[in-house]
């Protein structure tokens, strides 16, 4: 059920097409991290060097969205962190055990 969350966090929150590339580089990799069965210490390690260019443009878009909804910079920069982060929760949970 946490890949259902992530996919329903990701459209309410970056709708278009850079939340797609990014979940589906981020669900695919982090499923090729999970075959090596990696320690929880190992796989979140991992986790934040998956897929940095999808994520970097997924980040500014979501920061001009919430600019333009009226959010200042720091507040934009503060939600695209809160969303990252709550992915990176979903993402940490898939690991058996996690």
């Amino acid at each position: 059920m946490p890949t259902v969350a992530l996919f329903l966090l990701v459209q309410i929150s970056a709708p278009g097409p850079e939340n797609w590339a990014y979940v589906t580089c981020i669900t695919s990799s982090a499923s090729e991290v999970l075959k090596d069965s990696p320690t929880p210490e190992e796989y979140a390690q991992r986790l934040e060097r998956l897929c940095p260019a999808e994520r970097a443009v997924l980040r500014q878009s979501i920061v001009r969205r919430h600019i333009e909804a009226g959010r200042s910079r720091a507040e934009a920069n503060a939600d695209a962190d809160e969303f990252f982060a709550e992915i990176r929760r979903q993402m940490l949970s898939l690991q058996p055990g996690g």
